[in-house]
C-alpha cells in the first residue's frame, strides 16, 4: 500500500488537469485491527500471567506464565514457516488457546508440587510428574486437537474464513504440550517453590465440598444439574441467530437499481444526484460510484451484480462508526421517499462468506400469477413486521414493447423482405452501423438514424417506407401491423424453476431467525397459494451450509476423539462418563449469550468446539488420576476424594485463566469476536462448575472395580 501511494504521487503531475483521489486504503484498516488484536493479545498474557501468580505464588506462578510467550513466539514461527499470513482470524486462534494451552503448564506444575508435598526429592517428584501425566496430557491434548479437526477440514467459504483459528488452535496445543512435558520440567526442577498453606485454604474448601456433595448427596446433585440444564435448554427460544455480524467499519454501502427499461444515462443522472446530497452531509467523507456495475471489490464480503444500465453503487466513507446508521437511516427515509420509482439498499459492510441480505426468501412456481400473488403476500407480511427495513423483490415490473407482426404473403408479394423490415425500423429508431472513427487508439462505432430516433411515435412507424429490391416503396403498415403490449423484462430461474426472490434488512438489534418465525406463522394462517414453494436463503441458507461444511469432518474429529480416549482408558464406561461432559458445554453458552445480548452464529460455535475440548480435557485429567488411586488398591470413595483433591485447583485455575484471558475480547469494540468471547466463557463457567460434580458422582456410580494395570 505504501508503495503503492508513492507511485501515485511520483505520476500525479504526469495526468494533470486529471486529479488522482484515494476513496479507500485498506492496509489502514488491516493496520488497526492486528493493533488492536495485539493489544487484546498482550492483556490476555498479562490478564493470565497475573492470575496465575497470584493462585500458584510467584515462582511457581512465573513458571506457568511463562511459557505462554515461549508457546506464542514458537507457533508464529511454525505458522510464519508453513507460508501462513498473519491476520486477524489467525491472532485470534492464539488468543483463544492461551487459556487452554497454560493447562498443560499447571498441571505439571502442580502435580510437581504435590509429589514435593509428599516428601520426595525435586529430581523424584519431576521424574513422578512426568511418569503420572505425560501420557494423559498427551491424550487430553489429543481429545482437544479432535474437537477442531472438523473446523479444520472443512469446505466452503466459512471454512475458508475461518480456518486461521483450529490451525493456531491446534499449533498452539501440540507446542505446549512439548514445552510443559519435556522442557518445564527441566526448570520446575530448580525453580518450583511449595506454597504456603494460606494459598491453598479456598480451594481446599470447595474440594471438601465436593467430596462431600459426591459422596452423601449424589443422586440429589445429579438431579440438580438436569434440573439447570433443562432450564437453561427452556431459554434457548430468547437466542438471537445471526450468521456474520456486520463490520466495524465507517463505511455504508448503497446499490441502487431503477426499472429494468431504464437507460444508462438515467441511472448516471439519478445515481450522481445522491452522491451530491452524500457529499453534502457534514459526516460524510468521500463517496466513490460505479453506475452501470457494482464496480471494484474494495472489500472481500462485497456481493458482485451483474452489470447492467439500470442499476450503480456508491461505496460512501463516513466521519466514524456512529454516523453509519445516520446515513442508512436518511437514505431510507429521505432519499428512497424522494426517489419512487427507484430500489434503494443502504446497509454496512458484513463480515464471513456475503449474503445478499440477512433475510432471503425465494418462491418457485411454474404458474407466474400464483407466483406473483405469493410475492405479494409475502412483500406484505415483512412490511408489517417491525424488525425488517428496506424490502424488496426481483419481481419483474414488465416493459411496454411495439411487436411488429409481418404478413408474409403481402410481403412476398411486394418483395418485402424480414431483414428490410428490421432494418429500415433500426435505421429510424436505434440506428445503423454506418464505420467507426478512431479516437485516440480507440475506435468508436458511428451510427446513423432519424432525427427523432428512440422518440418516434407509433403513428410515424407506421406510416414510413421499405424500399425492396427493386427500389419500389412500400409503406410499413401495408406489411406489417404494429401493436403495443406489456412483457416480462426479466425472467429469473433458480435451479431451473420461475423464481420471485424478496429480501430484507434487519432494523439494529433484530434477528432473522425472530423475523422467520413470525413470517411462517402468518403463512400458516394464509398459506401461500398451492403451486407456490418457499426456500430459505440469506443468513438462514449460509448458517446451514457453513453447518454442514463442518459435519461432513465431524466423524474424523469423533473417531480421533474417541481413539485417544480409549487409548487412555481403555474402558466404555469412562468413555460414557467422560462423554457426559460435552452436552454440559454444550448447553452453558446459552445464559452468557441471552444475558449479554450477543446473538448465536457461527463465532458462538466455534466457542463451542472450543469448550468441548477444554471440557473433556479437565474431565480426563480427574478421571485419570482416580483410576491411579486405584490401580494402587484405594477403594473407590478414597479414590475419588483423592481425585478430587489433587485437580479441583487445576480445573478452576484453568477456567479463571482462560475466562479472564478473553475478557478483552468479550468487552472489545469488534462485532466479530464477542460472541464467541461470551459463549466460550458462560460455557466454561457452567461446565466446569457442573463437570466438578458429575464426573465424581458418576465415577462412584460405574467405577466399581479397579482399572486394568496399563
Amino acid at each position: 500500500g505504501e508503495q503503492i501511494r508513492q507511485r501515485i504521487d511520483a505520476v500525479r503531475a504526469d495526468y494533470q488537469p486529471l486529479e488522482i483521489v484515494e476513496t479507500f486504503f485498506q492496509p489502514d484498516y488491516v493496520a488497526d485491527r492486528l493493533e488492536g488484536l495485539q493489544f487484546n493479545l498482550l492483556g490476555s498474557i498479562l490478564i493470565i500471567a497475573i492470575t496465575v501468580i497470584a493462585a500458584l505464588g510467584w515462582r511457581n506462578g512465573l513458571l506457568v506464565a511463562g511459557v505462554l510467550p515461549v508457546v506464542a513466539i514458537i507457533v508464529l514461527a511454525l505458522y510464519n514457516l508453513g507460508g501462513g499470513v498473519l491476520h486477524q482470524i489467525a491472532v485470534i486462534g492464539i488468543v483463544i488457546s492461551l487459556g487452554i494451552l497454560v493447562d498443560n503448564a499447571i498441571v505439571v506444575v502442580e502435580s510437581i508440587v504435590q509429589e514435593l508435598q509428599a516428601g520426595r526429592s525435586r529430581r523424584e517428584a519431576v521424574e513422578s510428574a512426568f511418569e503420572q501425566m505425560a501420557f494423559p496430557l498427551f491424550t487430553s491434548t489429543g481429545t482437544t486437537v479432535a474437537a477442531f479437526i472438523p473446523l479444520l477440514l472443512s469446505k466452503g467459504g466459512t471454512g475458508d474464513f475461518t480456518r486461521g483459528i483450529p490451525v493456531m488452535i491446534i499449533l498452539s496445543l501440540l507446542v505446549s504440550y512439548v514445552i510443559s512435558v519435556l522442557v518445564l520440567p527441566l526448570v520446575a526442577e530448580r525453580l518450583v517453590g511449595i506454597p504456603k498453606h494460606d494459598n491453598q485454604r479456598w480451594i481446599k474448601k470447595i474440594s471438601d465440598k465436593l467430596i462431600y456433595i459426591s459422596r452423601y448427596k449424589a443422586k440429589l446433585a445429579l438431579l440438580l444439574v438436569v434440573g439447570v440444564m433443562a432450564l437453561t435448554i427452556m431459554a434457548f427460544p430468547l437466542l438471537k441467530l445471526q450468521f456474520f455480524p456486520q463490520a466495524d467499519r465507517n463505511q455504508v454501502v448503497i446499490d441502487m437499481a431503477l426499472p429494468g427499461d431504464s437507460s444508462l444515462e438515467r441511472m448516471a443522472e439519478v445515481s450522481a444526484e445522491v452522491e451530491q446530497k452524500l457529499l453534502a452531509r457534514d459526516d460524510v467523507v468521500g463517496v466513490m460510484r460505479s453506475v452501470g456495475m457494482s464496480g471494484f471489490r474494495f472489500y472481500y464480503n462485497l456481493l458482485a451484480t451483474i452489470d447492467s444500465t439500470n442499476s450503480a453503487r456508491l461505496m460512501v466513507n463516513t466521519r466514524d462508526m456512529a454516523a453509519n446508521q445516520a446515513v442508512i437511516d436518511w437514505i431510507t427515509h429521505d432519499i428512497q421517499t424522494a426517489l419512487p420509482e427507484a430500489t434503494i439498499i443502504a446497509k454496512r459492510l458484513g463480515q464471513g462468506p456475503p449474503t445478499p441480505a440477512p433475510v432471503e426468501l425465494r418462491l418457485q412456481s411454474d404458474d407466474p400469477s400464483s407466483l406473483y400473488q405469493a410475492a405479494d403476500q409475502v412483500l406484505a407480511i415483512l412490511n408489517a413486521l417491525p424488525e425488517t427495513t428496506m424490502i424488496r423483490s426481483d419481481k419483474d415490473s414488465g416493459l411496454a414493447e411495439l411487436s411488429v407482426n409481418i404478413d408474409k404473403t403481402i410481403a412476398q408479394e411486394l418483395g418485402v423482405r424480414r431483414d428490410q423490415v428490421a432494418a429500415s425500423l433500426f435505421g429510424q429508431t436505434r440506428g445503423l452501423d454506418a464505420g467507426e472513427f478512431l479516437y485516440s487508439d480507440d475506435p468508436i462505432t458511428m451510427r446513423v438514424r432519424s432525427a427523432a430516433g428512440d422518440l418516434t411515435t407509433t403513428a410515424e412507424l407506421s406510416g414510413q417506407y421499405i424500399y425492396n429490391a427493386t427500389g419500389q416503396s412500400v409503406p410499413l403498415d401495408a406489411v406489417a401491423t404494429l401493436k403495443s403490449q406489456w412483457t416480462s423484462a426479466v425472467i429469473r430461474h433458480y435451479k431451473g424453476i420461475p423464481t420471485v426472490t424478496i429480501h430484507s434488512e434487519l432494523m439494529p438489534g433484530a434477528a432473522y431467525n425472530t423475523v422467520l418465525k413470525k413470517v411462517f406463522a402468518a403463512l400458516d394462517e394464509n398459506p401461500l397459494p398451492g403451486a407456490v414453494t418457499l426456500q430459505l436463503g440469506g443468513d438462514a441458507e449460509g448458517s446451514a451450509d457453513a453447518n454442514r461444511a463442518i459435519l461432513k469432518s465431524v466423524p474424523i474429529g469423533v473417531m480421533l476423539l474417541l481413539l485417544f480416549m480409549l487409548v487412555q482408558f481403555n474402558s466404555f464406561r469412562r468413555l460414557t462418563i467422560i462423554l457426559a461432559t460435552i452436552p454440559l458445554a454444550a448447553v452453558g453458552i446459552i445464559p452468557g449469550l441471552v444475558l449479554s445480548d450477543q446473538p448465536f452464529g457461527f463465532q458462538s460455535l466455534l466457542g463451542v468446539i472450543a469448550l468441548i475440548g477444554i471440557v473433556v480435557n479437565n474431565a480426563i485429567v480427574l478421571l485419570d488420576v482416580v483410576d491411579a488411586r486405584l490401580r494402587e488398591g484405594a477403594d473407590i470413595d478414597s479414590a475419588v476424594a483423592q481425585s478430587i483433591d489433587a485437580r479441583t485447583a487445576p480445573i478452576l485455575l484453568t477456567t479463571a485463566t482462560t475466562v479472564l484471558g478473553l475478557l478483552p475480547l468479550a468487552f472489545s469494540a469488534s462485532t466479530l469476536w464477542p460472541p464467541m468471547a461470551w459463549a466460550i466463557i458462560s460455557g466454561l463457567l457452567m461446565s466446569t462448575l457442573l463437570t466438578l460434580i458429575v464426573i465424581p458422582v458418576l465415577c462412584r456410580m460405574m467405577l466399581k472395580t479397579n482399572p486394568v494395570a496399563m
